[in-house]
């Protein structure tokens, strides 16, 4: 046959796709960080799908970088010089303070005086064998507010932000090689293990990009065990009463319910920040089938128990996890993953957006860029720095990281992958930041149907 034939065939059969795909209805969802439509056609591609790409950065729980200190450690006393008052010399090495000698009357070393935002506070870091306090102030009252024994700590609650200070404090004492660590942390940083002060809030970008898309069901159990209810960390074993999902990107403030085809003994549902911090686990009541998810949750994971260990998830069967506060029929998990490899060359993107087509081709945005140590270079727009809070006509501090808007956008051709849609139920979503827009194909058989429904309800009112 002819190369020639064999072309005008190839033109017409594309032809032939792009009709067929014509006569499907299409739909828009906007701005949503999960897209989730009931009406999918089975195996149809997505017209199109704009993602955005956002700089994540960690602020330790905290809406914004504060002077009070971006790290576990809230407590900044590396900028007290070392020195020596009544009879005793204060060794001060990045905030660990060494304490030698014998107190004439008493004895002070103090920190600078800073504000912690209203919360709940834990101080510790008062070594055993010392006679010395280690007490937290209110500056506006000069009253104690803390006061730990020695190896242990001390919990503080403020209603509002208020100025405080710590100090050493020793009276008629001999101290030798005494050695502080002191450090305030928010209650909810459960791990006591010093840390030095660090008022840095660190942002990362992308290399890539991940579209996943599931069905009604967003995961089954992948692993015998469940996560650590300190850490959030994965906790894995050989047998257990527990099966785990992995985490799934979820929505705040959401119900999500949970079901199984064996007799459930409890669950669990744990929540972690777009940071990837754990926020809390929550366990359920009985007959509790639903959890609402934390205002500040991104992504979550249930761990559903029976009664007898098991070391197989086979031992699992029929687990769903679904949006909404109740469980509907059991469906199957029926995830997948669209890997989008970001253009050689391009590295880090701090801030644009990625557009997939259903032909292949797709475009990358790189609207903002990195300075590494900022050194008073010009910033067209705004920006966010590791320590510094945006205000207008500021600039960062010397030497922070900072992610800054770019005068004129970049724009480069990428390939795409081609994202088909499941019969029904579809939830997307991306791992670079929210779905700016996605256009897809409903499904024919329901579009008809409820185009017939309406047409005899109209002829029936007329």
């Amino acid at each position: 046959m002819d190369v020639v034939v064999y072309d005008k065939i190839g033109k017409e059969s594309d032809r032939l796709e792009d009709l067929l795909l014509a006569t499907f209805p299409q739909k828009t969802i906007t701005d949503a960080p999960i897209a989730s439509f009931a009406d999918g056609a089975d195996g149809i591609p997505i017209k199109s799908l704009s993602v955005a790409i956002e700089p994540v950065q960690d602020l330790h729980g905290q809406d914004a970088p504060y002077p009070a200190g971006g790290g576990k450690n809230l407590l900044d006393f590396r900028t007290k010089a070392s020195g020596t008052d009544n009879g005793i010399t204060y060794t001060n090495n990045d905030g660990v303070i060494t304490v030698n000698g014998t107190a004439s009357g008493y004895s002070f070393y103090q920190s600078k005086t800073f504000e912690l935002p209203a919360g709940t506070y834990v101080v510790n870091g008062r070594p055993s064998g010392s006679t010395a306090a280690l007490i937290v102030y209110n500056a506006n009252t000069s009253s104690g507010i803390a006061n730990p024994s020695a190896d242990n700590e001390a919990t503080f609650t403020l209603s509002e932000t208020t100025p405080i200070y710590v100090r050493i404090a020793i009276g008629d004492a001999t101290e030798t090689n005494k050695v502080f660590y002191p450090m305030i942390r928010l209650a909810t940083e459960t791990d006591d293990t010093f840390a030095p002060y660090s008022n840095l809030c660190p942002i990362s970008g992308h290399t890539s990009a991940n579209v996943t898309r599931t069905g009604k069901n967003l995961a089954g159990v992948s692993f015998i065990g469940a996560y650590n209810t300190t850490t959030g960390e994965k906790a894995p074993s050989a047998t257990s009463t527990y099966a785990s999902t992995e985490k799934i990107k979820c929505e705040g403030s959401t119900a999500y319910a949970c079901s199984a085809g064996f007799t459930i003994t409890q669950l669990l549902a744990w929540y972690w920040d777009e940071n990837g911090n754990f926020i809390r686990f929550d366990a359920s009541g009985t007959g509790q089938v639903a959890f609402t998810t934390p205002a500040n949750a991104k992504y979550l994971a249930i761990s559903f128990r029976q009664a007898t260990d098991k070391s197989d998830v086979a031992d699992f069967p029929g687990t769903q996890v679904e949006k909404g506060s109740t469980p509907s029929t059991y469906e199957a998990y029926r995830g997948t993953t669209y890997p989008i490899t970001f253009p050689s060359g391009t590295g880090t993107v701090y801030g644009g957006n990625i557009t997939v087509n259903q032909d292949g081709s797709g475009e990358l945005v790189v609207t903002d860029a990195e300075i590494a140590s900022y050194n008073g270079e010009t910033l067209p727009s705004t920006w966010i720095s590791d320590r510094d809070v945006y205000a207008e006509g500021t600039s960062p501090t010397t030497g922070a990281q900072v992610v800054y808007e770019l005068a004129t956008p970049i724009s480069i051709p990428l390939t795409a992958p081609q994202i088909t849609t499941l019969l029904g139920t579809n939830n997307i979503w991306a791992d670079t930041g929210n779905i700016e827009s996605l256009t897809y194909r409903a499904n024919l058989g329901d579009y008809i149907n409820n185009a017939i429904t309406t047409a005899v309800a109209n002829a029936l009112n007329v």
